[in-house]
């Protein structure tokens, strides 16, 4: 009894990471702005396919790279 108690404690205790899924999103449906518009994004940051709210994100602007 003392070992079973023992083995259910130690895989209590492990980490558990699960499927991290992040989403960008943009606020227009067809992703087109005119130039000098600003365009926003919603970020979505799920684990299992629940919300993870107050998840830092970070990011970074650059020149597009399409030919």
């Amino acid at each position: 009894m003392l070992v079973a108690l023992f083995l259910a404690a130690s895989v209590a205790a492990q980490d558990r990471t699960g499927t991290v899924r992040v989403v960008v999103a943009p606020d227009r449906a067809d992703w087109t702005y005119a130039v000098g518009q600003p365009a926003s994004f919603r970020v979505t940051v799920t684990r299992d396919g629940h919300p993870l709210a107050g998840t830092p994100v970070s990011y970074a602007l650059g020149l597009e790279r399409m030919p």
